[in-house]
């Protein structure tokens, strides 16, 4: 992918867009603004409250080092409509390996959609990408998002005591890896 290509995986109701269209702007801040993303997110560095202009920053946010993305953001539809965020960061093409980050809206959960997209993007960073291995980190908590990342064939590789600090205290984060080749 090049900088002004537009990528787009398909599977059943669910479409990836990449990169993010502008107009989505205010429904992702919408949607982001959802203290379960924000808790369950992982990330000091996620916005609170979620603006629009944060939104449109993080669409407009630089993701190549000339021709060659060093990360890849995909707005989730479902049924034509604005569902969540998946997305593949920290590529590094010495290793073949990237992290790899998603958020579905609230009243779209449960619908099998973050199964879907992280198998999606699993298959579109082994086969065209053709990287290696994908990593990523989940707050002990976020049930949800282990089932999905189970489901897609991620194991369990370790575990982080206490190291992230939330309102309520420290929590452990476990880290999960799946090889693609």
């Amino acid at each position: 992918m090049r900088p002004g290509d537009i990528l787009t995986l398909e599977k059943g109701e669910i479409r990836l867009v990449c990169p993010i269209p502008e107009s989505l702007a205010p429904e992702i801040a919408t949607a982001a603004n959802d203290p379960v993303i924000e808790r369950n997110i992982g990330s000091h560095n996620f916005p609170k409250p979620y603006r629009i202009s944060d939104a449109v920053d993080f669409i407009r946010m630089n993701r190549f080092e000339g021709k060659t993305p060093f990360a890849l953001d995909f707005a989730v539809m479902y049924n034509k409509e604005f569902a969540g965020i998946v997305g593949l960061k920290d590529i590094d093409y010495q290793d073949m390996k990237a992290h790899i980050g998603y958020w579905v809206k609230s009243s779209l959960r449960g619908l099998g959609i973050a199964t879907v997209s992280v198998e999606l993007i699993s298959n579109f960073a082994k086969e065209s990408l053709r990287l290696h291995r994908l990593y990523t980190k989940v707050v002990h908590f976020n049930y949800a998002s282990l089932k999905v990342l189970l489901k897609n064939g991620f194991i369990i590789e370790g575990s982080e005591r206490e190291s992230l600090l939330l309102k309520d205290g420290y929590h452990d984060m476990f880290i999960l890896g799946k090889i693609l080749h």
